[in-house]
């Protein structure tokens, strides 16, 4: 699919010179002078401009500039809401976009609108847009454990689930997470236990890909809503050990949680075998209600953490 190129060659309009007297200063300005400008045959492009990331794994936002300033480029979803800011000091421009977002609220298969802000300038404007949105299987930038939508790395297994009598297990779509789509649901009461679910995973292929392999470097992030008495624990696999964490739910409604691997005391996430969710009252025989949805693994930082 063909790129966008916008040339820009700009006068000052916001930022004018002023005599002070700065003495021996030392560092880069504020703003850009009234030279500025992206250098020849280096303009700001966004490519490709229509973007499937089921099959493109990220739109490329690139340029070069002929001084060192502070920019912020800034996608926004025009149905959706949804926001992702990427800001930076330098010449040059080279961001990677996987479709994520820097808040709970996602892209959707939508229109967008670009913006490039550079200090003291006008800002740039552009479009975008999303014929199919981030499924996050892309085992370079995100691996992805289930999003309960048939869409898994063909590598990864699938979840299998456990829960007592009587209780309802189900994937629905009643009220869709802030990703969409289906969901696993948990609901009724049983003693102290009432199910959960379980996959078998090797993160050796996802850790070299990103070139990390410390457990303050991999955060495991998924989506959750439920009632307060209920309580998810993630139990994860190292070396045969198991290194559990109780979720407490006390917010209403969907929420991203991320955590990062060193929060369960993992030590070597290669050794890594299994990541387990069981589901639980705080109150014997309770009545537990539970959804999940979009368990995913990212490096370096939470799923919805700026990139």
């Amino acid at each position: 699919m063909a790129a966008v190129i916008f040339s820009m060659i700009m006068t000052v309009s916001s930022c004018k010179k002023k005599n002070f007297d700065l003495g021996d200063y030392e560092g880069d300005p504020i703003c850009a002078s009234d030279k500025f400008q992206f250098t020849a045959g280096n303009d700001f492009t966004i490519s490709p401009s229509t973007i499937d990331f089921t099959t493109t794994p990220y739109v490329n936002f690139t340029g070069v500039m002929n001084e060192k300033v502070e920019w912020t480029l800034t996608i926004k979803g025009n149905t959706t809401g949804a926001i992702k800011t990427f800001t930076q000091r330098n010449t040059v421009m080279d961001v990677k976009w996987y479709g994520n977002a820097d808040n709970d609220l996602f892209f959707g298969a939508e229109s967008c609108s670009v913006t490039l802000s550079i200090s003291c300038k006008d800002p740039i404007t552009a479009s975008l847009t999303i014929s199919t949105v981030a499924n996050f299987a892309d085992p370079g930038s995100f691996l992805l454990l289930s999003n309960w939508d048939g869409v898994l790395p063909g590598n990864q297994g699938t979840w299998l689930e456990y829960h007592n009598a009587g209780i309802n297990a189900s994937i629905d779509n009643t009220t869709p997470s802030p990703q969409g789509g289906k969901y696993r649901h948990f609901d009724g009461a049983y003693g102290w236990y009432i199910g959960g679910f379980d996959q078998a995973v090797d993160l050796n292929a996802f850790m070299a890909g990103q070139g990390v392999s410390s457990p303050d470097s991999i955060y495991l992030n998924f989506y959750l809503q439920g009632s307060t008495v209920t309580v998810p624990t993630l139990a994860i696999t190292e070396s045969g050990a198991k290194f559990s964490k109780n979720v407490v739910i006390n917010w209403t409604g969907w929420k991203l949680v991320s955590y990062k691997l060193s929060d369960f005391n993992i030590l070597n996430p290669g050794n890594i075998t299994n990541i387990a969710v069981s589901i639980g009252p705080n109150i014997y025989a309770a009545n537990c209600n539970v959804d999940f949805d979009m368990f995913v693994l990212t490096a370096r930082r939470p799923l919805n953490a700026p990139n």
